[in-house]
């Protein structure tokens, strides 16, 4: 259960403290609102979803002072509000405006619950009511507190003049103004090189709005989907705020250029499951058998040997299973079929601020029965032994863009898989695991529901609104039960 979530008399809230080194910033030391629903079930999981949404919203809000820039979350609200927040300088918003800042907090906590409700219908019609009443104030108030704290300036493009400023000066003059993450550099150095294919590499202040719907259409029918040409024109208005700041431009082409959704086609290069031949290779490999080569840094290890057999036997991502506390491995009761209580080791998959853990969203959240496969080959023993850690895998070197897994999971695919396991299809990698975890549920009959449970998908089903944080525990251990990856010879139990 959420440690945010409190009850005053039949009311529930949402209240926790502001991270200390944001309450200067924030001007206030904590966030408390009702969450209008009386169900505590409800009021647990609308907790989760908003611990996420903060999640998202602190940690760029740390970014966003360090770098001088705008909190990156506000390029995950819908494209109505995307919209409006181009059509002012967003940056100001951020640095100038606590009363509009707060409100665009609102926003997006509202926007991920109706998003989160839209695939669970966790809500009814009146109290789903309350978040989008509530993200549609925070919209106008918003919009109210930047007018009137910005002076209208707006020129007509006639009257744009040429500079000498290419796309190329545009970009440098961003990063300066930013000194962005290296991620950000190269995801918006890529939509420059992008445009300047296929508009030009023109003068920025002779960009115009109809050049940007060019370059939108171009994007489109190149085949890029939605996501990506939204996340371009995005990137792209970003840049041009920084021209209007330095007085290049006296607008941003990129205010209501709308990315029409279209029906979402099947995904082509979708990562492919380990067939038998290529998984009797991973586990047969010197990983498992024989002797090591000689690899140093993360390849040498623990995680080369327990991360893909609990890849295989818990379907979870990489990154989850990279962030694991010695103390999310545990023993758990449940009450059987048969009536008597009974105990099982699980893994559990959370949101932790403190220990910097983090879920896709909030459906990861979950804990999986370890399966008879990572018990027997002692891996709760292998976890005691590293009680004192932080991470089960400490050894784990985080990439630059600070994901715990990346240079991990890299070195598996390129130094392992590649060289040693001869995969039959080369789009392999590892979150083929996932997959292969997906199918070998369907050959043993287990269902859809239970399969995201131990996945942490989202089904959009509202049954799966059970009443406590977790599933309950004995339907799941059933599934592990039953789940046997049949033709693939593991590695000898030595212990």
């Amino acid at each position: 259960m959420s440690a945010h979530l409190h009850k005053v008399g039949t009311r529930y809230y949402y209240r926790r403290r502001v991270p200390l080194d944001l309450v200067e910033h924030m001007g206030k030391k904590v966030i408390k609102f009702a969450l209008g629903v009386d169900s505590r079930a409800k009021a647990t999981e609308l907790c989760n979803v908003h611990d996420l949404a903060y999640a998202v919203m602190f940690a760029d809000h740390r970014r966003a002072i360090e770098n001088k820039t705008y909190p990156k979350y506000w390029d995950g609200l819908p494209l109505e509000q995307l919209e409006a927040q181009e059509e002012e300088d967003r940056d100001a918003w951020f640095f100038e405006h606590e009363e509009a800042m707060f409100e665009r907090m609102v926003m997006y906590r509202a926007a991920r619950v109706v998003e989160h409700c839209a695939h669970t219908q966790l809500l009814n019609p009146d109290e789903l009511a309350k978040y989008e009443g509530e993200a549609e104030r925070a919209s106008l108030q918003a919009s109210n507190a930047v007018g009137k704290a910005r002076v209208s300036s707006a020129v007509a493009a006639a009257h744009a003049r040429e500079t000498g400023r290419n796309m190329d000066a545009l970009f440098a003059e961003w990063e300066k103004a930013r000194s962005p993450a290296p991620k950000t550099v190269a995801s918006h150095a890529r939509v420059i090189d992008r445009f300047v294919k296929f508009v030009g590499n023109l003068d920025a202040a002779l960009v115009t709005k109809a050049h940007v719907v060019l370059f939108k259409d171009k994007l489109t029918d190149a085949g890029f989907s939605t996501n990506v040409v939204q996340t371009c024109v995005t990137q792209l208005g970003s840049m041009f705020s920084v021209a209007v700041s330095r007085a290049w431009r006296d607008d941003n082409p990129c205010a209501g250029v709308r990315v029409d959704v279209k029906v979402r086609r099947a995904r082509k290069a979708a990562r492919p499951s380990f067939d038998t031949p290529t998984l009797d290779q991973i586990f047969s490999g010197p990983a498992y058998l024989g002797e090591r080569p000689a690899w140093s840094g993360v390849g040498a290890s623990p995680a080369t040997y327990w991360l893909p057999i609990l890849g295989l036997y818990t379907g979870a991502r990489v990154e989850e299973l990279s962030q694991l506390h010695p103390d999310d491995i545990y023993e758990e009761t449940y009450i059987a079929a048969s009536g008597q209580r009974q105990s099982c080791w699980v893994m559990r998959l959370t949101h932790n601020e403190e220990r910097q853990q983090g879920v896709k969203t909030a459906g990861s959240i979950r804990r999986i029965p370890l399966h008879r496969q990572i018990v027997q080959r002692g891996f709760v023993e292998f976890v005691a032994s590293r009680r004192d850690k932080q991470r089960v895998f400490y050894e784990m070197k985080a990439d630059k863009f600070g994901v715990e897994s990346g240079t991990w999971s890299l070195w598996w695919i390129r130094e392992y898989l590649r060289k040693y396991c001869n995969p039959s299809d080369p789009k392999m990698v590892f979150h083929s695991f996932r997959h292969t975890f997906k199918d070998v549920c369907r050959d043993h009959g287990i269902t859809k529901e239970i399969a995201d449970a131990l996945q942490g998908h989202s089904d959009g089903d509202a049954s799966s609104n059970y009443g406590g944080e977790f599933y309950p525990l004995l339907p799941l251990v059933e599934a592990m039960e039953k789940y046997e990856v049949h033709g693939v010879t593991l590695p000898p139990i030595t212990r």
